[in-house]
């Protein structure tokens, strides 16, 4: 489960010099950002899209979800001078979605007692919307990470 997990999950590692008070600092530097930030913790945060395809994430609107977004933590380096920032995503509950509905839709084939034909489209549209879904989200996820980098490390 780890292998398909680490081929789902985005991580990125930046390095920065300095005090951890100079990446903080840095860290929180620069308004207006095109993602908002949540310190979750001491060295732990988050950085949410402020818009997003298909989550419906648009700044100003009242949502629960987050949308689009990635966590980083704050990590020392044997150089006390360096630090290092992960970043990563977590698994979407989209996934877990359309892979639940995948699964009733086997599940209510086999207890159907007619056993109707199933068209052959329907074999192949749930994993063909799941990798869709899946790769517009990723695409967003990497233009998230590519903007928090852009603010933290300016000549990238």
């Amino acid at each position: 489960m780890n292998a398909l997990t680490e081929k789902i999950v985005l991580k990125e590692t930046i390095t920065i010099s300095g005090t951890p008070e100079d990446v903080k600092s840095r860290i929180n530097q620069g308004e207006p950002r095109t993602y908002q930030l949540v310190w979750l913790s001491d060295h732990k945060f988050k950085f949410i899209s402020n818009w997003s395809i298909g989550t419906l994430k648009i700044t100003g609107l009242p949502i629960k979800a987050d949308g689009i977004k990635g966590h980083g933590t704050i990590v020392a380096t044997k150089d006390p001078s360096t630090w290092k920032i992960e970043m990563e995503t977590k698994i979407r509950i989209e996934l877990y979605f359309f892979l639940v509905l995948f699964a009733f839709f086997v599940f209510a084939y086999f207890l159907d007692t007619d056993k109707r034909e199933i068209p052959v489209w329907a074999y192949f549209a749930p994993p063909i919307t799941l990798v869709w879904f899946w790769g517009v989200l990723r695409l967003q996820e990497k233009a998230l990470f590519n903007r928090v980098k852009r603010h933290l490390l300016p000549e990238h």
